[in-house]
């Protein structure tokens, strides 16, 4: 079983309950899709813990801005890139960013942090209707012919892209067969979801099945530290609610 983490965002609190859930299911292996920093108040644990803890680690589009600018981003966003960048300018995060690549092959799978068209940068939408899953279809085969599934984080929603449509994870159905099948794999946040709920997710991969796990942390911490560390308040707010 391989464990499949996302956009962890600076928050210390989702992720030390995350992989507390990861070791206690027998998990053999952790593979990150990036933005383990950026908008949270704790980059520098966040960022070595998964280091510690992930063999495979890609680049995100946070990463990407603290070694760049942060010119695509809205201004709370950008805010809290150069906040990160001053907190971690010292340490050896910055170099260790530099070696990140922005995918990651191991058929047939692919693991990237937006999507096969832009690793870094491009979100992956729901798609539903399959005219617009077929130009995507289109996308994967002639890109990466040695893959049939796409992991991707960055968007902080977690749902599956089949030929189907749209498929949704929820308390009832969080367990999907991806044998036989072209389709991406949106796999959520554990720092900041987006999906109207609060609890971190994150993916298990055994098999041809994928589980969605949901884990509860202290969310009220993160949020008062992120006031107490000066950051925008609202990005603290925002994770009491998962929007």
């Amino acid at each position: 079983m391989i464990a499949i983490i996302s956009d962890v965002h600076g928050n210390y609190e989702a992720l030390k309950a995350v992989l507390s859930d990861i070791d206690s299911i027998g998990v053999t292996d952790i593979i990150s899709l990036g933005d383990i920093i950026g908008y949270g108040p704790f980059p520098i644990e966040c960022y070595r813990l998964v280091k510690e803890k992930a063999s495979i680690r890609i680049l995100g589009n946070h990463e990407y801005a603290i070694l760049t600018n942060p010119r695509r981003f809205n201004p709370i966003a950008a805010e809290a890139i150069y906040w990160t960048q001053q907190i971690i300018k010292n340490t050896e995060i910055p170099a260790d960013i530099r070696k990140l690549k922005s995918a990651y092959l191991d058929s047939p799978y692919l693991f990237v942090h937006g999507s096969v068209e832009n690793p870094v940068f491009d979100y992956v939408t729901e798609i539903d209707n399959n005219a617009k899953y077929q130009e995507i279809l289109d996308v994967l085969t002639k890109q990466f012919k040695k893959f049939d599934t796409c992991f991707v984080g960055h968007n902080h929603k977690p749902f599956l892209c089949t030929m189907d449509g749209t498929l949704y994870p929820h308390e009832k159905i969080s367990t999907f067969s991806i044998a036989n099948q072209k389709l991406y794999v949106s796999i959520g946040s554990v720092g900041q979801p987006r999906d109207n709920d609060p609890r971190a997710c994150y993916v298990i991969l055994d098999g041809d099945t994928i589980h969605y796990r949901r884990v509860t942390y202290n969310a009220r911490k993160t949020a008062n530290a992120i006031i107490r560390r000066g950051l925008p308040k609202i990005l603290g707010q925002r994770l009491l609610k998962g929007i």
